[in-house]
């Protein structure tokens, strides 16, 4: 009996583990909007303030997708085609994958007017972008914590039920 209600108990552990880690997927697209959205307000810094050309000002943001485009910018590639590269290569697109499409327009807006017009229109694009993505911020903080609640509690009532069946 005692062996049962253990393995009950693991059940119901395991099972909100799982429930808990479900949920950790609408968090990682808040954080990485949150890293995206201090990536821009540098980048701003950097290409409006500081007058840096803009793949210096991508790789100096200290973002690692925003850098990792600035990297592939070199040899004349515009920033739109660095992001679209970024995207196709697997490898380098993993930690984007929690992103939504909405998420992927705004960022492919922006990189699309980057580089391509004067002083004022890089500066109304980025603050485009950055209002964009606040906004998509904001729902993905909601969804976030709507998800944890629900995927965890969903979790632990599963595991519960199961626990039951080998009592």
């Amino acid at each position: 009996m005692e062996a049962r209600i253990a393995l009950s108990l693991c059940v119901v552990l395991g099972s909100t583990l799982c429930g808990w880690t479900m949920a950790g997927t609408s968090k990682r697209r808040e954080q990485l909007l949150n890293q995206l959205i201090q990536g821009i307000k540098l980048l701003r810094v950097h290409m409006i303030r500081m007058l840096e050309p803009i793949q210096e000002a991508l790789v100096h943001t200290g973002n690692p997708l925003f850098a990792d485009i600035g990297r592939r910018m070199r040899g004349g590639v515009s920033a739109e085609a660095a992001w679209q590269d970024m995207l196709a290569d697997k490898k380098a697109s993993k930690p984007i994958y929690v992103l939504l499409s909405e998420d992927r327009a705004a960022l492919n807006e922006l990189f699309s007017h980057l580089g391509q017009s004067g002083r004022e229109a890089q500066e109304m694009a980025l603050a485009a972008a950055l209002e964009t993505l606040e906004e998509l911020r904001k729902i993905a903080s909601e969804r976030a914590r709507q998800a944890s609640l629900l995927y965890t509690k969903l979790g632990f009532l599963i595991g519960l039920m199961l626990g039951l069946i080998f009592l």
